[in-house]
């Protein structure tokens, strides 16, 4: 795995925005995935709600 590119997270954030907005019916998973087209994708990620997401999101930064 590689390391992080430093001060690259609003390139990041703006790039998803942008998809997000021409595929407003995805959820963000959807689209991630959709985006980087892995050769084995996970069905987990790929149907997750973005509402379970912001929670599961919000316990990871409070841990």
């Amino acid at each position: 795995m590689s390391e992080k590119e430093p001060f690259i997270e609003d390139d990041v954030i703006q790039a998803i925005k942008e998809a997000w907005a021409q595929n407003p019916d995805m959820r963000l998973t959807q689209l991630l995935i959709n985006a980087i087209a892995p050769d084995d994708p996970c069905s987990e990620l790929y149907s997750i709600e973005d509402s379970k997401l912001i929670k599961l999101l919000n316990n990871f930064k409070n841990r």
